[in-house]
């Protein structure tokens, strides 16, 4: 793996986590 790729690996996994977390605040808001 280079350099490179390990980058756009964790910026493509963070921004998985922000949006599961945005989804988690709008189920919370829905109740």
């Amino acid at each position: 793996m280079t350099k490179k790729n390990i980058t756009k690996h964790l910026h493509f996994v963070k921004i998985q986590f922000i949006y599961k977390k945005s989804d988690f605040l709008y189920f919370i808001f829905e109740m």
